[in-house]
């Protein structure tokens, strides 16, 4: 029989539960007498199995009550889906860091397919990936020996995380090669905005590769640069852009539309479908003419497929390349009362017309497709050599989604021209 300590342990966990939920404004049905019961059942139940470990788990210092506890939300958590998850203190402050836009790792963009491995997306200039010789195109195999084959993104991303100075090894397969790196986690602060320049005499390039609070005033700073030197056209590349804050997506695409267009749709379960809008911003007159087109690919995700669903709907901008990858899940931190966080999708997002990402993706207007291996080599190029289609170094990939997006625009133009002198 349970005593009487896992009752009353039980109890109090329950309370707790109801006043936390209670707090959210989430309208629930009335529980029953013999509802609560079970509940308590159930909770005694998962405090007894903590006792019983405590006291006679052959290895007693592996498992104290604090990680018993971690582990148990964890478990909880972790069955939902790819995305939930619980941060403890440590973990909670580190996850921040890279929401902001400053976190200690290694300085690698990367992407996660079920069951397979760790891929390198892209490596920031500097980082200490980048001082090891890690290159796009490669794999990880495993994190201070642990395989990564089973891990979802946000575990090997916390593998990858740690203190300023710590010590990490890393099982790369490069090509056929398997090898082993031992690198020192830096602090990294990663811009979003990873080239802005002209290119063909006339059109902005800007390739974006995070949504973070500081991309809004990158971007801004990028278009008026460009507008400076007469850019009347805009290429965004969005290429291994995994995502990020979607505020931050909002505020950068009211930047391109006007106030009150329609950016995305958002369904959550303790809510009515929320519309959520372009926005004034202040000292900022938005850009609502000149044409734009927007590249994509498999690694484009979450935040960056509202960025472009959102110019595709409001047909702002002609998108080229691959179907993106196909994350719409809202996640919703909450912080906890150790310090920790709970993580979890509160809701799923579409686009203005209704489209599904979820699993699906976003159809480009322009399917140009690249093999796998040229993505990742030609992700490698991009940083030496942003913007150029085919730079004049040996063995160079010729961007042919970058080309056709140009083609595109330049195709807008002699349409403008047309149509300005049918109207003479």
């Amino acid at each position: 029989m349970m005593n009487k300590t896992a009752f009353l342990f039980a109890a109090l966990l329950l309370f707790a539960a109801g006043c936390i939920s209670g707090s959210t404004g989430d309208v629930q049905k009335k529980q029953t007498q013999a509802d609560l019961e079970k509940d308590y059942l159930s909770a005694a139940v998962l405090v007894q199995c903590m006792e019983i470990l405590e006291k006679k788990y052959v290895d007693g210092d592996r498992i104290p009550r604090k990680q018993l506890f971690e582990n148990a939300i964890r478990g909880m958590v972790s069955s939902l889906d790819p995305y939930s998850g619980y941060e403890p203190p440590r973990a909670y402050t580190e996850q921040q860091k890279k929401r902001l836009g400053e976190l200690c790792g290694i300085g690698v963009v990367i992407a996660k397919p079920p069951q397979n491995y760790l891929h390198v997306v892209d490596v920031i200039p500097d980082s200490p990936a980048d001082k090891a010789g890690i290159r796009p195109g490669s794999a990880i195999l495993a994190i201070d020996g642990k395989d990564l084959k089973k891990f979802n993104l946000y575990q090997c991303q916390k593998l990858l995380q740690g203190t300023n100075g710590s010590r990490v090894i890393l099982t790369l397969l490069a090509g056929k090669k398997i090898s082993k790196t031992a690198l020192i986690r830096r602090k990294v602060i990663t811009p979003s905005v990873a080239a802005s320049k002209l290119i063909e005499g006339h059109i902005g390039y800007i390739r974006l590769i995070s949504f973070t609070p500081h991309t809004p005033n990158e971007f801004r700073k990028a278009l008026a640069k460009l507008k400076k030197q007469k850019a009347d056209a805009f290429i965004i590349d969005l290429r291994g852009n995994t995502g990020g804050q979607v505020r931050a997506a909002v505020l950068t695409l009211s930047q391109l539309l006007e106030p009150g267009k329609v950016l995305m749709k958002a369904y959550q379960r303790t809510r009515k479908e929320e519309i959520v809008r372009s926005v004034k911003l202040r000292n900022i007159q938005p850009d609502t003419k000149s044409p734009v087109a927007l590249i994509v690919n498999n690694f484009t995700a979450s935040s960056a497929e509202i960025f472009s669903g959102a110019l595709k709907d409001n047909k702002r901008a002609e998108i080229v390349g691959a179907r993106t990858f196909g994350k719409g899940t809202l996640l919703h931190v909450v912080r906890l009362a150790d310090g920790g966080a709970l993580r979890f999708a509160s809701g799923r997002y579409l686009t203005p017309s209704g489209a599904v990402i979820e699993g699906k993706g976003l159809e480009p207007d322009h399917k140009v497709l690249l093999p796998l291996l040229q993505t990742h080599r030609l992700t490698m190029q991009m940083r030496r050599f942003p913007g150029e289609v085919k730079p004049a170094v040996k063995n160079a990939v010729k961007d042919t989604q970058l080309e056709f997006a140009i083609q595109t625009l330049e195709k807008i133009d002699d349409e403008d021209i047309v149509s300005d002198e049918s109207d003479l």
